[in-house]
């Protein structure tokens, strides 16, 4: 038989039961001609630049059908469901990693092992479960269409044995996912969600594609969404192996998102999240270049209790307002961040009671970020580092506020710098600053900032360095600070106007150094327990614009024994009164409350470094043994072979103990107690007994201190048989100082 071809027009509108047809069919017609029974499925094709393109399929007609249009079906609206249909097979057959593809009409589950070679599609209204092992094919997908729904329920999404990966699961606008305890592997991008998505997580394992050769970076993202997707649960998720661990995008206005006890392992980025409110809580990090980076959030986002470790920058913030960063521990021995916290422009940030920050170059740089920064310890080795390394650095933060932080530095510029600031408040901090040798640095820094308040600080040194340095800084106030083994006690340099210094205690080279006149230091009430003091540059008048008052016949005013220049500058005034009433430093217990867990892992840590870098064991346990006097150290490091091997430490530790718990006693005995010291300074250990034992005679005590006395005489006796080594007693001087 012999095919027959109609000529008709383009499609035009219909004329048969007007309204009737949808938006999936086309009409032709050309009167007097139709096609008829029989022909239904035959082609309607158009010439478009020479090519026969079919666009319908006939369908239905009209009688009398030569004066009516035939209807056809619209081959370019209905094209996304002919591709998933002619590659379909039924969705209960199990097939080798070939082209064949499925398409998920109904309620579906897969609860035995299975592989399908080609895509799956879950149209609207159906459900696929899958609670078994499902394998698909090479570069597949699962599409969850618009109203379609995936369930993983104790199952195991994965690539097929003989494919390198899969593309993993789109969610289509419309689209939900629901994982309870499931598992995707090897796929470039686990789950991909838009806009209107829906996204349920509880416990759900993504093992990504890992190393890209080529490029240097692991393949694809875990969990990766485009648009406002409402993220209503995600608990307990864990992504391995990944370059993006959860990629966060949106223009529009979210809906907050809690992660919430996941962790993240092996990523360039962990988390990185635009546009949404996130609030991340237990999470651990490793082994990435960065940890969390959140940016443009709308209301706020918060990290607390998670535990971080980036190679690059632990914690990123970009225009993200009221950001509550805390509880945080920002460390990993073998992996120690460039920056712990990044900042800026996130007004209102608040980073607090983090128990643990390392770093190599800096703990925070806070950048147009007027913030609170309180209770945190940072732990800053910048070895082999250039530039401005040290604790925390804040620029153009305005008024913001940085209290109760114990900061220790090795090899760096600064533990805490304000530069280019107004009104900051430094108070009632705790640094420990090692210098980088040859360059001059200092505890604390202000640059070109003014109208700063810097109190109740407690600096130690080692190196060339100083305890506060100021610079091109105007109109600050530096009272009832404290700063000892430190080459400049206080240094002002040029540029600087109208300088409060008042109830320092200064133990330096050189107590004081000035090279700008800084206005009259009416009683001061300045301890100089060096004795050396410097004008540097000033004329008479600049200097006697800058007289210091000072009491000679009170003990607790120490008048500088060399000033240079000798005159008009230091004068002598009866009758001051102390100004300082609180001790400089915390007053807090760190190391997360003296809690034993995290005393036991940093014991391990320093543990590690007494083999790789002994020196900085050193240092960094008499920064922990500093503290020791507040609490017991746990059995954990008392009892462990390696810290009672150290020659004469455990006795030096419960001394402190001793002292501490009678330091109430203690406050009327000044010269017994520096007489202490400057034994455990120069590591005789029978003088440090003669001198407790005075100390204990000239102390009367009540029933209540009996028992810490009785030890201590117990103790005076045991230190004349150890033999110390001078690098012991001499690092735990400073850890005695502040019992006075």
């Amino acid at each position: 038989s012999a095919i027959e071809i109609m000529n008709t027009p383009i499609p035009g509108a219909p004329n048969c039961q007007q309204g009737y047809l949808l938006n999936t069919a086309l009409a032709f017609y050309q009167q007097g001609t139709s096609a008829g029974f029989g022909d239904s499925g035959g082609p309607a094709v158009i010439n478009i630049n020479g090519v026969s393109t079919l666009v319908g399929n006939s369908s239905w007609g009209c009688s009398p059908k030569d004066q009516r249009p035939t209807i056809y079906a619209d081959v370019g609206v209905l094209h996304e469901f002919i591709d998933e249909t002619i590659t379909a097979t039924p969705d209960n057959f199990s097939c080798d990693p070939s082209n064949c593809a499925i398409v998920i009409i109904q309620d579906t589950n897969y609860d035995t092992p299975r592989m399908v070679g080609g895509d799956i599609f879950i149209r609207k209204g159906a459900t696929l479960t899958v609670s078994s092992t499902l394998e698909m094919g090479g570069a597949r997908k699962i599409f969850v269409k618009p109203g379609g729904k995936l369930i993983i329920n104790q199952g195991i999404i994965s690539k097929c044995p003989n494919a390198q990966f899969w593309q993993g699961i789109v969610l289509e606008s419309g689209g939900q996912i629901e994982v309870r305890n499931g598992t995707i592997q090897f796929a470039t991008t686990a789950i991909s969600a838009v806009s209107n998505s829906k996204l349920d997580i509880e416990t759900l394992t993504v093992v990504g594609r890992g190393l890209n050769v080529a490029t240097g970076f692991n393949f694809g993202t875990g969990i990766k969404c485009e648009g406002k997707v409402n993220f209503v649960n995600a608990k307990a998720i864990k992504i391995l192996n990944t370059r993006e661990g959860i990629s966060l995008n949106s223009t529009e206005k979210t809906d907050p998102i809690f992660l919430t006890g996941g962790e993240i392992e092996n990523t360039t980025n962990a988390i990185k999240s635009k546009g949404y409110n996130l609030f991340i809580s237990d999470y651990d990090i490793a082994d990435t270049d960065v940890g969390i980076s959140i940016s443009s959030s709308s209301l706020t986002s918060s990290i607390t209790n998670s535990n971080i470790s980036a190679k690059n920058t632990a914690i990123e913030g970009h225009f993200v307002p009221f950001f509550q960063i805390s509880e945080n521990t920002i460390a990993k021995p073998s992996v120690v961040s460039n920056i712990g916290i990044s900042l800026n422009s996130c007004p209102e940030a608040v980073i607090a009671n983090n128990p643990l920050i390392m770093a190599r170059q800096l703990g925070m740089r806070i950048t147009a970020s007027p913030c609170v920064i309180s209770y945190n310890e940072l732990d800053i080795d910048a070895t082999g580092q250039t530039g401005n390394n040290g604790g925390i650095f804040l620029t153009t933060s305005d008024n913001s506020v940085v209290t109760q932080n114990i900061v220790y530095t090795h090899n760096a510029t600064f533990g805490i710098e304000s530069n280019s600031e107004e009104g900051v408040l430094i108070e009632s901090n705790d640094i420990n600053h090692s210098a980088r040798p040859v360059v001059k640095t200092s505890a604390i820094r202000s640059m070109a900032s003014g109208s700063e308040n810097i109190n109740l600080n407690l600096m130690t040194g080692i190196g060339s360095t100083s305890g506060m340095l100021s610079q091109n800084a105007g109109f600050n106030s530096y009272e009832c600070n404290n700063a000892s083994s430190v080459t400049e006690g206080i240094s002002i340099e040029s540029n600087v106007e109208e300088q409060n210094l008042s109830g320092n205690d200064l133990t330096a080279s050189i107590d004081l150094s000035i090279k700008s006149a800084i206005g009259p230091q009416i009683h001061h009430g300045n301890i100089f327990r060096g004795g050396n003091v410097r004008a540097i540059g000033l004329n008479i008048a600049q200097l006697f614009g800058s007289q210091f008052f000072v009491d000679p016949n009170d003990g607790q005013f120490l008048l500088p024994t060399d000033i240079i220049p000798s005159s008009g500058w230091f004068i002598s005034q009866s009758g001051l009164t102390p100004i300082c009433i609180p001790s400089p430093g915390i007053t807090w217990v760190p190391f997360n409350n003296w809690n034993t867990a995290t005393l036991c892992a940093y014991w391990d840590y320093l543990k590690a470094l007494k083999i790789s870098k002994p020196n900085l064991y050193w240092i960094k346990l008499m920064h922990l043994l500093r503290y020791a006097g507040k609490k017991p150290l746990p059995d954990c490091i008392k009892l462990d072979p390696v810290f009672q091997a150290e020659c004469g430490i455990t006795k030096l530790v419960d001394i402190k103990v001793g002292l501490s718990s009678i330091s109430d006693l203690l406050l009327g005995q000044k010269p017994t107690m520096a007489n202490l010291q400057s034994a455990i300074s120069g590591g005789n250990t029978q003088v440090m007994a003669s001198q407790i034992g005075n100390i204990l005679s000239n102390t009367s005590y009540g029933e209540t201190e009996t028992k810490s006395v009785q030890k201590l005489d117990s103790l005076s006796t045991e230190l004349q048989t150890i033999n110390c080594a001078h690098i012991i007693s001499s690092k735990m001087e400073a850890s005695f100082k502040h019992l006075y």
